[in-house]
């Protein structure tokens, strides 16, 4: 923020949905996953100039009933996951241990959807404002929409759609929703296009207490 209190603009991130809450665990013990990422609603255009927004997952540790703090982490305190060299290149270091953040790739490319995890891939939709077919005499741009799968722990491409790349374009304009579970082994997208994903097979068990009573 400026010394006036009043956000940049670039910097003006917003959140206008609900996390994604994924209990897990790294090689530093469980934690709970915090998945959440930035764009104002209220200007979906980005009128006001062009906006930076970011992917977030924070890891919450205190996992215990009773034991939650205010840890008071900012984004410095997240490793920076965007130019993804965990997966271009292994000899980068990224401290992971609170956490990673992912900058959008255009500016003024927003999240306005919550993301949904399923067995460790993670999978957020974007609105570019800016992009797709461009607008005429008869009708407004609606801009165009991403999806990004990636994976939970370190952000890393899941499926490859272009070679590591991390996100597709959607077939269909204007503002996506949120991705749908259909299980066992697939996602229904915004566009309305089914995709299966790779996952481990999962079987549903049920149990029953047998109480006898006396009569």
């Amino acid at each position: 923020r400026h010394a006036g209190g009043a956000p940049a603009k670039i910097e003006d991130r917003r959140f206008f949905h609900r996390p994604d809450l994924v209990p897990t665990q790294d090689a530093y013990g469980p934690f709970d996953a915090v998945l959440i990422g930035s764009g104002d609603r209220t200007d979906p255009l980005d009128k006001g100039s062009v906006t930076s927004n970011y992917f977030y997952m924070i890891k919450d540790r205190h996992v215990i009933p009773g034991t939650g703090a205010d840890t008071a982490l900012s984004p410095a305190d997240l490793g920076d996951v965007t130019d993804n060299c965990l997966q271009v290149d292994g000899n980068c270091n990224v401290d992971l241990t609170n956490g990673w953040q992912l900058q959008m790739e255009n500016l003024g490319e927003k999240i306005l959807a919550t993301a949904l995890t399923i067995d460790g891939q993670v999978f957020f939709t974007s609105y570019l404002p800016n992009d797709g077919v461009a607008a005429s005499a008869c009708a407004p741009s609606e801009g165009s929409g991403r999806l990004y799968t990636v994976a939970l722990q370190d952000a890393t491409a899941v499926i490859n759609y272009h070679t590591a790349d991390r996100d597709r374009v959607l077939n269909a304009p204007g503002i996506p929703s949120e991705v749908v579970s259909v299980p066992p082994d697939k996602i229904l997208r915004p566009d309305l296009t089914i995709d299966t994903i790779d996952v481990t097979t999962r079987w549903r068990t049920f149990w029953y207490i047998d109480e006898e009573l006396d009569q």
